[in-house]
């Protein structure tokens, strides 16, 4: 099994280039650090997700998560990319724009 652990934060964009190609063939990934990964299917928690994405949760039919931390910032459920417009830390913050820009090539997003 290939180790799909990245190293985000080297400042070099190919991890990141790699990270988003395993999104778009909805493979799981990790940074190094495991606080930004993507898995198939639900997550075991959801996190800091507010109450109502919480209640807007699928708990079936979801294909794909991205977490920060343990909190689902997208996920893929029926052919559409969910993304709450949520504040979260910097860290996070951060997670999600660089989600953005993997998403926004060519993937239909909802928030």
């Amino acid at each position: 099994m290939q180790d799909n652990r990245l190293a985000l934060k080297c400042g070099g964009i190919e991890p990141k280039r790699r990270a988003g190609e395993l999104v778009a063939k909805r493979m799981p990934f990790s940074n190094a650090g495991g606080t930004f990964r993507g898995i198939v299917g639900n997550p075991d928690t959801l996190g800091e997700l507010p109450i109502e994405w919480r209640r807007a949760f699928p708990r079936t039919h979801v294909d794909y998560t991205i977490l920060s931390y343990s909190t689902p910032i997208a996920w893929l459920t029926e052919g559409i990319w969910i993304m709450p417009l949520v504040t979260y830390s910097p860290t996070t913050t951060q997670h999600q724009g660089v989600l953005r820009a993997w998403l926004l090539v060519g993937e239909e997003v909802a928030t």
